[in-house]
């Protein structure tokens, strides 16, 4: 196991692809990825989107907001931000299901609020996990380890579809999140079968953030530790050569703010 343990997202992702470079063709196993708080560094993550624009893939908020889209939820302006974050999801799918048909593709926030169950329904797995926390709260010794994002039990939240998603490669990379309750605070671990750290994985964190802040919010607690485990970890030779991504990797350090820019994640320094 290759575990990097840093404070901010976006030096934990640097040294995550670093650590690739390093290894035969950009490609390991069970690359472990922590980071403490929800801050992120905004000189590094602006270097990795210019580099991203030059190879015509998505930027990084593109990539956070298949997993959390932040615009929906807006706790400071509207009166039942969970409310109004599920239907404004579901006024999209719609639309997107008039453009796109009944085929394409779902993204991870789909399968976090609309998981399909075994009545041909779907379920709000985000609802029933902030009641589920929230009524533990209740209690003067609430339970640290109920609330999981994955492939365990029905009721429980999941990604994966078991059926359905057969396919060797593409979506849902993403196979399971866990949420802990501990010292008042809300931690995730995050499980990734196959994880891209030049595409992905930056915007994965920035999604997995704004996750763990949702949940702190809604049952009024902290935000803890956040883990990402990649079952297998690429850094994407096929998208840039290694000369490239060294150079990128040493404008990110260049380009790093000091402690005092910091900011957390979607907020301004």
């Amino acid at each position: 196991m290759k575990a990097i343990e840093e404070t901010t997202l976006s030096v934990g992702w640097l040294r995550a692809l670093e650590h690739l470079l390093g290894v035969p063709k950009g490609k390991d196993v069970n690359v472990v990825v922590g980071f403490s708080t929800i801050t992120e560094d905004p000189g590094i993550r602006a270097v990795l989107d210019r580099f991203l624009d030059t190879k015509n893939v998505s930027p990084i908020e593109t990539v956070a907001s298949t997993l959390f889209p932040e615009c929906w939820y807006v706790p400071e302006r509207a009166a039942k931000p969970r409310a109004h974050l599920y239907w404004c999801r579901e006024r999209a799918a719609r639309v997107h299901h008039r453009i796109s048909g009944p085929n394409e593709v779902e993204t991870y926030f789909d399968r976090l609020v609309a998981y399909p169950d075994a009545k041909s329904g779907t379920v709000n797995q985000l609802e029933e996990q902030v009641l589920r926390l929230q009524r533990e709260l209740r209690h003067a010794g609430p339970k640290s380890s109920a609330y999981e994002i994955g492939v365990s039990e029905p009721g429980d939240l999941r990604i994966q579809r078991p059926g359905k998603d057969r396919l060797m490669r593409g979506f849902p990379c993403l196979s399971h999140i866990s949420l802990t309750l501990h010292a008042n605070a809300i931690h995730l671990t995050a499980l990734y079968r196959n994880q891209g750290f030049l595409r992905k994985a930056y915007g994965n964190y920035v999604g997995l953030a704004r996750l763990a802040r949702f949940f702190a919010r809604e049952v009024g607690v902290g935000v803890g530790e956040i883990v990402c485990v990649a079952s297998h970890a690429d850094v994407e030779l096929d998208l840039a050569g290694k000369r490239a991504l060294e150079r990128l990797a040493a404008d990110c350090w260049a380009a790093a703010c000091s402690a005092g820019r910091l900011r957390e994640v979607d907020r301004a320094a």
